[in-house]
């Protein structure tokens, strides 16, 4: 089985190209401006504008690429962990315990410990529910992915 983050990590894509344009925007606006008194007040405020807006369309960027080039392998005997050009091998069998505390699951190894967590949310109001997964193709919710491991682990998720 593969687990992907779910087709809803797009929106970091979309949300960084619409931040880009709004730089651009305010990038032009700044150099556009006459230069008395209001016109440098409005160009210092148009400018520092465009600056965040690529820093935070950088980081959008950067947060998608990352979730596309993760994702988790479930075979017979282990879980890969693949992220970007490194492949981390988790074995069932080193698996002591599984608990979840809100969206994270903590995977206690033999040696260390291992924590799933959500890639992105989908907030609406007062609800935050974290993206779910792409698994072979079909979207699945967040938590089957804990679920499976579990049952590949022989092993209780413990609530905290």
């Amino acid at each position: 089985m593969r687990y992907k983050p779910g087709e809803a990590i797009r929106w970091l894509q979309t949300e960084a190209g619409r931040l880009k344009s709004e730089a651009k925007a305010s990038g032009k606006a700044a150099t556009e401006n006459s230069v008395d008194m209001h016109g440098i007040t409005e160009t210092v405020k148009n400018a520092a504008s465009a600056v965040f807006n690529l820093g935070r369309s950088a980081y959008a960027e950067m947060a998608h690429l990352r979730a596309n080039a993760s994702e988790f392998v479930l075979l017979d005997d282990r879980m890969d962990i693949v992220s970007g050009t490194s492949i981390k091998a988790i074995p069932y069998s080193s698996v002591k315990k599984i608990t979840l505390k809100a969206d994270k699951a903590s995977l206690v190894l033999e040696k260390g410990t291992f924590v799933i967590k959500p890639f992105a949310y989908v907030v609406a109001g007062p609800l935050k529910v974290p993206i779910g997964w792409e698994r072979n193709g079909l979207e699945t919710p967040y938590l089957l992915i804990i679920e499976e491991l579990a049952a590949r682990c022989n092993k209780e998720v413990e609530l905290l």
